[in-house]
């Protein structure tokens, strides 16, 4: 019986450890959201209809339409091995831990579930509150292929703090570097973009596709643009239960944009 004690105890004290262990690992990040699309990758494959993902025609820049609040804001390069340096691309910092609006309330940069979702939330930062300005300029038509006239509800353009994630169907931290401008090793990913609007009510932002490359050990840029159409993207307002809101519909827009994260 004192035997049985002992050894249920060994198990009481061991298990709460196994549960703590298995948790999904969370990485904090160092984040920047470019005011501009600068892109080299020219690999030309066969994702997509259009048979092309990167830049055949490299180089290419691009305004984003995804764009940083003026909050920190800085002036880095682009300067990676075998591709053309452009300085002056400025960019929003977004880092995680910042602008906290209580210990446990601060702005969230981060691969989480596993690694394999990328979370940039602004929704409770302070400091100021921090925000992103969503360019809805650019209405698309995706049966006709073209640009057409669409100013949404909310607005066409909207400065709000709000959750972009990427999603990713397996671990970020274990893609392969860039062996080349063309860069084989890439990923492509969904990615969504939440906010609330001045009446509370919640729009998302969709990407069906947009490109991860992992451009060192420790930086990760995620890209969307016209050279693979991944810059269109559903805008959608939610309504209804919470848990289960009704989507409605409000059109195509091109959003391009690009983000660096640093571990």
């Amino acid at each position: 019986m004192k035997r049985t004690l002992q050894a249920l105890a060994v198990v009481v004290l061991i298990a709460p450890l196994v549960a703590e262990a298995a948790k999904p690992s969370v990485v904090p990040l160092k984040a920047r959201v470019f005011g501009t699309v600068v892109d080299e990758q020219d690999t030309i494959t066969y994702f997509h209809d259009n048979g092309v993902t990167g830049c055949p025609d490299a180089p290419s820049t691009l305004y984003s339409a995804l764009i940083p609040d003026a909050i920190a804001e800085v002036i880095p390069e682009w300067n990676l091995t075998g591709w053309t340096s452009t300085a002056g691309i400025t960019a929003g910092i977004y880092n995680n831990g910042s602008y906290c609006a209580s210990s446990s309330a601060c702005l969230r940069a981060e691969f989480n579930s596993g690694d394999k979702t990328l979370s940039i939330d602004t929704r409770t930062t302070a400091g100021p509150l921090r925000k992103f300005t969503l360019d809805l300029t650019d209405a698309w038509d995706l049966l006709g292929d073209h640009a057409i006239v669409n100013v949404p509800a909310v607005g066409s353009t909207v400065v709000t703090p709000g959750l972009f994630e990427v999603l990713g169907s397996s671990a970020l931290t274990s893609m392969g570097i860039c062996s080349s401008r063309a860069c084989l090793e890439a990923r492509e990913y969904p990615a969504k973009f939440w906010f609330l609007d001045s009446a509370g009510a919640t729009w998302r932002v969709d990407w069906t596709h947009m490109r991860v490359l992992r451009v060192a050990t420790n930086k990760w840029y995620f890209k969307a643009n016209d050279c693979d159409g991944s810059q269109v993207a559903g805008l959608s307002k939610l309504e209804g239960s919470r848990t289960k809101p009704r989507e409605v519909n409000q059109g195509y827009f091109l959003v391009p944009f690009f983000i660096s994260v640093e571990r």
